[in-house]
């Protein structure tokens, strides 16, 4: 069971990766790629056997909550990441407009001492 956790998870992160999707689409995404291969391998089993298929699809119910609070949580780290990102892009922004009027501020007191200066010579 725990490999099945670890085999949606990362099969929702990697379909995230490669298509762009959000984790959590990519996850909706694997879940119902998980339970058209039950129900497949369901109809295989009773077409060979001829016999109920001997395991519930709420045994995999467990791992595929788990799954979704993991790959939930792996979107809320991404969003927080960007957003993190921006603020960080922001702050040095600020700060470049910052040294730039404190450059002009010095050119200016500079060159009006250096006035002074030549006014007094």
């Amino acid at each position: 069971v725990v490999w099945f956790m670890v085999l949606v998870h990362a099969c929702a992160m990697l379909i995230s990766e490669t298509t762009g999707l959000f984790p959590i689409p990519a996850f909706f995404l694997v879940v119902f790629l998980c339970l058209t291969f039950y129900f497949r391998q369901k109809i295989e089993w009773q077409r060979n056997y001829s016999s109920v298929f001997p395991v519930s699809p709420l045994v995999l119910l467990g791992p595929l909550i788990i799954t979704l609070s993991l790959t939930y949580t792996s979107s809320n780290v991404i969003r927080t990441d960007f957003l993190l990102k921006q603020v960080q892009l922001q702050v040095k922004e600020q700060r470049i407009d910052q040294l730039a009027q404190e450059k002009e501020r010095l050119d200016f007191e500079r060159q009006m001492t250096l006035q002074r200066l030549d006014a007094q010579n």
